[in-house]
């Protein structure tokens, strides 16, 4: 395959992919299989799809380390922030953990103030 015709072939793949087809269902257009698609377009076309934004799951994107924190402190529970913002309770747990000494895990819900 001259190098015309690979590029050739890698735009209409790549065309193919864009429009929403899954790698291999591309590659039954031209009968390979979906890895050998993916590692063609890598190689020939390396712009075939958008990069990602940042964020693999969900909608929106986390926010500040600080505001979380802000959120913990102020009563919020970790499983309360992750439902809020689409991630484990665990990945909450570590981003406030990388906020440095402010964070000090707790266990259960914060005591409410009880007024007499």
């Amino acid at each position: 395959m001259t190098p015309s015709q690979r590029t050739s072939r890698a735009a209409e793949m790549a065309e193919l992919y864009r429009s929403g087809l899954t790698y291999p269902e591309v590659g039954a257009h031209f009968g390979v299989g979906g890895v050998a698609v993916k590692r063609f377009l890598l190689r020939y076309a390396p712009e075939h799809r958008p990069r990602r934004s940042g964020r693999r799951r969900g909608v929106g994107t986390v926010p500040p380390r600080l505001e979380l924190l802000a959120r913990y402190q102020a009563g919020e529970t970790l499983s309360e922030i992750a439902a809020d913002i689409g991630r484990s309770r665990e990945r909450v747990s570590v981003l406030l953990q990388r906020c440095g000494e402010d964070y000090s895990p707790r266990r259960g819900r914060p005591r409410k103030e009880q007024t007499t």
